[in-house]
């Protein structure tokens, strides 16, 4: 990384060359350039982003698999239960409630409660980093 004390050198030398006006204003114009983006650049992996927005999307991922293996262990469990157990499934609870319906509605009620979850934490949580992680400094 260029420092600030090597960039007035280089500039002191750009300035005691014998260039043109123009071509000198250039390569300071240039150098300058190289300098602000070198110390605002963040370091980015190899498919182009920061460490920060890479955590940030591991943590989505992370947060995305545990909410559908828990919707497919609900969904899976149900339907090996009709699979291996419908004597169960059949049993009453009450005048025209079965498991089987009353666990087929919990299913669709747990896929709610888990896009609720899902919801609540991208805007308490990852809109608030997304919006940081993109703000221009000013």
């Amino acid at each position: 990384m260029l420092g600030i004390k090597k960039y007035h050198l280089l500039a002191q030398a750009f300035k005691t060359l014998s260039l043109r006006k123009g071509a000198r204003a250039l390569l300071l114009t240039n150098l300058k350039h190289h300098l602000s983006t070198q110390i605002t650049q963040k370091k980015k992996n190899k498919y182009g982003r920061t460490s920060k927005s890479s955590r940030l999307a591991a943590e989505r991922w992370r947060v995305a698999l545990l909410l559908t293996l828990a919707m497919m262990f609900f969904y899976f469990g149900f339907i090996l239960l009709i699979a291996f157990n419908k004597p169960l499934m059949g049993t009453l609870l009450v005048p025209g409630l079965s498991w089987g319906i009353l666990l087929g509605a919990l299913v669709i009620i747990s896929a709610w409660v888990l896009i609720y979850i899902y919801v609540r934490w991208a805007n308490n949580s990852y809109d608030e980093k997304i919006a940081r992680l993109t703000q221009r400094p000013k």
